[in-house]
């Protein structure tokens, strides 16, 4: 994602704050200080912006803290020292992409709807600025007024050339006018008429003279073929070029030099040449050059700096030996791009690079780089990776699983974890380890969600640790302690999704609050049939779906919620919506358009990209002259259109995870694809649809799935995985 993306979060804990209230927000936005705590942010970096002529950058991710400064989603960062500068304004969802401004602002895009303070948590432009997936943040930390693309969906690219802002991502329109994936706003902040018109998501961005490059997952471009690549002049509507490198799968990253462009991704070919996610094409004709890095898994990052391509991403190995490097590489620009001695060897996953002096910047999901510790960001010497003093020191990343970090937070019926007693909720490391992290419920956990320093658990329970909590709590993501946070709720919670400072919750439950009488009466409890969203603050806001049957399964993306079930109408007009449906984020929750219509019940549902993926028990999609067959999954664009993806299951899935271009499934099956292959309970297709030789071959069902970096965490009725004890 982006989960969106999927993008799950693996923050750090938490501690008390102490609420500074603006006088004046305008002028200069202050931050919210935090006490006890050692420096560093809490989440992982996803973007880090070329420097300003002081050599300050904007790091982006999703993070929400520097500690001891409440930063919200993106922080400015000192040049030499690693110290955030803490008049910057707060982001209220994670940022993806960040450039200069080159007079000590930055222009940003992401998953955000506003930038502020915002105290309340609802974006209502009293204590913040709204701005949605884009802005551009003055040096003095003000919002900029007259730069406001309004886009309608997340930011993944961004690039400043001239006078001219080019933004990529999903979005199909801004400032109303239609613009599909990319678009350019010049800097005074005036829709220019540039449309290159994508087919599919834009996640890269590059401009050299009179020519914008663009990466993605797109396969058309202006009405043509462009599998992943293409090139558009910066002129006019933006003419579409004969550039046309074809690689057969996503491009994530993009640099240039001089008559090169590097490309970076996932594809394994480059106009029909073996290319294994990295390349150099030539910057006219698209035709591949000699340059051949030969990385064994995909490329997220890439800076060239003189004669020296830099590149970061999932990789283990580089070069024609293959030659170990893990996570970070530098090939020389010159004939097949030899592998140097520049070797970070970091532990994870690098998902942004840049580039200035001697020092080579990096931002991902690592916690170590050669050994020492640098919790995902770090500064390396430029030629032998050798980490500098820099160091913002960003803190750490059955029925349910939920990922933080290298902690792997589990949920479900058990009482016991290797012997010891964990009522059915635990935490361990990714290693195996049980921690102490020990939240105590005395019943079934069915959902978990991480935000933050904050895990929040779903299900049947009633109580957290001794304390009342009915079906749903929040915890510390350390101690496991309750916090405050009671939605109390009078059945059972079966999905949570997570969108900024809103939780949404969906289940059998038909209303919340105290509810003393029991009878649902509204005179001490609220009416919320099957779904509800609550502040992380504990407030039940407006929004109400009003399903008249369970949720199973939630998916949020931008603006929208997507809910999954057994229900058959939704909204206050009970309005036909079989089994699946779609609100809007807004006020008291908007029924969309989207219908996809399965034929039964939806158990599970993940957004990745423009796609909503669907798992149950139905056979068919769709209504009237239009129902399709799709055996148990299925995917729907975001603006409701069928798909051809089509694993082609014998059961019920029960769960989804995505990760990169793979989708898991797991669930009740024992057969996938159009040829019946076997696949016991878990099964992996690509996005394209290709059902993998990926096969755990499971002795029981699947309830629950964490995807994260190269691994996949499964939990159900299992006792053995490919033979394997693994109960």
């Amino acid at each position: 994602m982006i989960t969106s993306r999927n993008f799950e979060r693996r923050l750090v804990p938490a501690v008390i704050a102490s609420i500074v209230v603006l006088l004046s927000f305008a002028s200069v936005a202050q931050a919210t200080e935090r006490i006890s705590v050692l420096n560093g942010f809490n989440g992982p970096v996803n973007a880090i912006s070329e420097p300003d002529s002081n050599g300050t950058r904007y790091f982006g991710g999703d993070f929400t803290l520097f500690q001891p400064w409440d930063t919200g989603y993106g922080a400015l960062i000192g040049a030499s020292s690693g110290d955030v500068n803490p008049t910057f304004p707060k982001v209220n969802a994670p940022v993806y992409a960040t450039a200069s401004d080159g007079s000590g602002g930055f222009y940003i895009g992401g998953l955000f709807s506003c930038i502020g303070p915002n105290i309340s948590g609802n974006c209502d432009g009293v204590d913040d600025v709204p701005r949605n997936y884009a802005a551009h943040i003055n040096a003095d930390g003000s919002v900029d007024p007259s730069w406001n693309p309004n886009l309608n969906n997340v930011v993944l690219a961004l690039a400043v050339s001239g006078s001219n802002v080019y933004l990529g991502g999903y979005f199909t329109t801004a400032g109303g006018e239609s613009r599909i994936r990319a678009a350019a706003v010049t800097t005074a902040g005036t829709l220019t008429g540039w449309n290159p018109n994508l087919t599919d998501g834009v996640s890269a961005i590059a401009v050299l003279d009179s020519t914008v490059y663009l990466g993605g997952y797109f396969t058309t471009a202006g009405g043509e073929s462009r599998n992943r690549a293409a090139a558009v002049t910066t002129s006019g509507t933006g003419t579409l070029t004969d550039w046309n490198p074809n690689p057969n799968g996503i491009v994530w990253a993009i640099g240039v030099l001089d008559s090169t462009v590097y490309l970076g991704g996932e594809f394994t070919t480059v106009g029909g040449q073996s290319r294994s996610r990295a390349a150099a094409v030539n910057a006219t004709t698209g035709v591949a050059t000699s340059w051949n890095p030969n990385l064994n898994s995909g490329v997220r990052a890439i800076a060239v700096l003189g004669s020296t391509v830099y590149l970061g991403g999932f990789f283990t190995t580089a070069g024609a030996g293959p030659t170990t490097r893990n996570y970070a590489a530098a090939v020389t620009t010159s004939g097949t791009g030899t592998l140097t001695d520049w070797n970070p060897n970091l532990n994870s996953t690098v998902f942004a690079i840049g580039v200035l002096g001697s020092n080579v910047y990096l931002g991902g999901w690592f916690n170590t780089v050669g050994g020492t510790t640098r919790n995902y960001a770090a500064a390396v010497d430029d030629t032998n990776g050798t980490p500098t003093s820099w160091n913002p020191n960003l803190g750490s990343g059955v029925s349910a699983i939920g990922v933080l970090g290298s902690t792997v937070y589990l949920g479900g019926s058990f009482a016991t974890i290797g012997g010891t007693t964990r009522n059915r909720a635990a935490a361990l490391d990714t290693d195996g380890t049980l921690t102490d992290w020990n939240p105590n419920l005395n019943d079934r956990v069915s959902a978990i969600s991480v935000l933050g320093s904050t895990v929040y658990l779903g299900g049947d329970f009633t109580t957290a640790g001794g304390q009342s909590r009915s079906r749903a709590a929040a915890v510390d993501a350390t101690t496991g302690i309750a916090t405050s946070w009671n939605p109390n709720l009078n059945n059972s919670v079966n999905a949570i999704g997570v969108l900024g400072s809103t939780i949404y919750l969906g289940g059998w439950f038909t209303c919340i609050g105290p509810n003393t009488s029991g009878n649902c009466d509204g005179v001490d409890d609220v009416p919320r049939s099957r779904a509800a969203a609550v502040t992380t603050a504990g407030t039940l806001t407006s929004w109400n779906p009003n399903l008249n049957n369970g949720v199973y399964a939630i998916g949020v993306l931008g603006s929208t919620v997507y809910l999954g079930g057994a229900f058959d109408t939704a909204g206050a007009g009970a309005t036909p919506r079989r089994r699946a449906a779609a609100v809007t984020t807004s006020g008291t929750g908007t029924l969309t358009d989207w219908n996809p219509n399965p034929d039964n019940d939806v158990l599970a549902l993940a957004v990745s990209g423009s796609n909503v993926y669907l798992g149950g028990w139905f056979n068919t999609v769709g209504a009237g002259d239009e129902v399709v067959t799709r055996n148990s999954a299925a995917a729907v664009d975001t603006d409701g259109t069928l798909t051809s993806w089509n694993p082609n299951l014998n059961g019920a899935v029960r769960a989804i995870g995505v990760l990169g271009s793979t989708v898991y499934l797991g669930g009740s099956f024992t057969t996938a694809g159009v040829g019946t292959t076997p696949r016991n309970r878990a099964a992996a297709v690509t996005t394209d649809g290709t059902l993998t030789s990926w096969n755990p071959n499971l002795n029981g069902d699947v309830y629950a799935i964490g995807a994260f970096e190269s691994t996949v965490y499964l939990g159900g009725d299992f006792t053995t995985a490919g033979g394997t004890p693994r109960s």
